[in-house]
């Protein structure tokens, strides 16, 4: 199965979510950069997997890099989707005053039956995350059923695009991270087994992202 229009669909989306939050990133960063994260969270929770504190999330920091495809597990996704099939394209990454943003899309699987798994960390500046999450998650719901994920970040939803596949979506502390699969082997409906990979893609990549 060919990825022509699928990445092309994925961009326009992207775009379009981007810029519905994009004003509201802007005009909460001056609000929060002086003040922790709000959302609630279990007091106990030290590790990412568990939902963090409002301190402890203020307490941690994502890194920017400049491949996000660096944070992949390619261990996790070749065993699931099989061999490695290299990039789609050129990595990305832009840089502006509110945040970095890097993009990457990976092919899996043998030719003529690749699987796609793709990824977008955004690390904000100043401040956290949550007023990008809340603004994507607010046009999100508007055109896709959305499920929530506890104990994953401070926030965390998954949704299937008829499209593009299954995708994940976290908000914790700086970080804004979307991972999705899509492809020959990924774009039936979703099932526990694609969520549960995509999970722990996301942990993987928080992990490998803290400073």
């Amino acid at each position: 199965m060919g990825h022509d229009r699928s990445p092309r669909r994925r961009t326009l989306r992207d775009t379009a979510l981007s810029l519905t939050a994009l004003a509201v990133l802007s005009q909460a960063v001056a609000a929060c950069s002086n003040n922790p994260l709000t959302s609630p969270g279990r007091s106990s929770a030290t590790t990412i997997a568990s939902q963090p504190s409002a301190s402890t999330a203020a307490a941690r920091t994502y890194k920017a890099i400049p491949d996000a495809c660096d944070v992949l597990d390619q261990a996790l996704l070749t065993a699931t989707l099989g061999p490695d099939g290299g990039d789609l394209g050129t990595p990305r990454s832009d840089n502006n005053s509110l945040a970095e943003i890097a993009r990457c899309q990976h092919t899996y699987g043998a030719p003529g039956a690749r699987s796609l798994g793709a990824i977008e960390v955004m690390t904000v500046k100043t401040g956290g995350a949550q007023a990008y999450y809340d603004g994507i998650r607010g046009a999100q719901q508007k055109t896709d059923t959305l499920t929530e994920i506890p104990g994953l970040g401070q926030g965390a939803y998954r949704f299937t695009d008829t499209q593009t596949g299954p995708h994940i979506v976290v908000n914790d502390a700086n970080l804004y991270l979307t991972i999705s699969i899509s492809g020959q082997n990924a774009t039936a409906p979703e099932t526990v087994s694609v969520a549960d990979v995509l999970a722990k893609l996301a942990q993987h990549a928080m992990i490998a992202l803290l400073v």
